[in-house]
């Protein structure tokens, strides 16, 4: 029994063991990083199937009337930077800067802030700039945790010619 364990012992010490464990090491780091990426995809996938199931639902309501345009790419299911162009608590429509619109579940849990204050989701309005983060939810709706009412956006003055007169 004592001349298996030493043969082990040897066995465990020599650079061809070493090496075989790095290696294998090596590739389950590289299998589990190639399986997050999959994971992710799966999930954003799965947000856009879901997203083109539910369009007519979303996007034209009980009135039957047609509100947004889907883009070519697929959109980002985990939230929207855009401007509000709707607002039907607990459902805000986001007009997002990839053109397209996306419709906000707002809750108890979703935190709403203006510059250093948390505000309530009753003072959203039509036109405010919005950062939007959430969780993709399997109906193509995005469960808001955070939104952030951000300035307008700085438009440059253009400079005017009128006074002056070059000769």
């Amino acid at each position: 029994m004592k001349t298996y364990i030493t043969k082990m012992k040897q066995f465990v010490e020599t650079d061809n063991f070493k090496r075989s464990i790095k290696v294998v090491g090596i590739l389950a780091v590289i299998t589990l990083i190639f399986q997050a990426g999959v994971f992710m995809g799966f999930r954003k996938a799965s947000f856009y199937g879901e997203f083109g199931n539910n369009f007519r639902n979303n996007f034209e309501g009980d009135r039957g009337e047609f509100r947004g345009m889907m883009g070519r790419d697929i959109p980002n299911a985990h939230g929207v930077v855009g401007n509000v162009i709707d607002v039907a608590l607990p459902s805000v429509v986001i007009a997002g800067d990839d053109g397209v619109e996306k419709i906000i579940f707002v809750d108890e849990k979703t935190i709403i802030r203006k510059f250093r204050e948390d505000i309530s989701a009753d003072k959203l309005i039509v036109g405010d700039n919005v950062v939007v983060v959430g969780n993709p939810g399997r109906d193509g709706i995005i469960d808001s945790r955070l939104i952030r009412i951000m300035p307008a956006p700085l438009t440059p003055v253009a400079a005017s010619s009128t006074n002056l007169d070059i000769k």
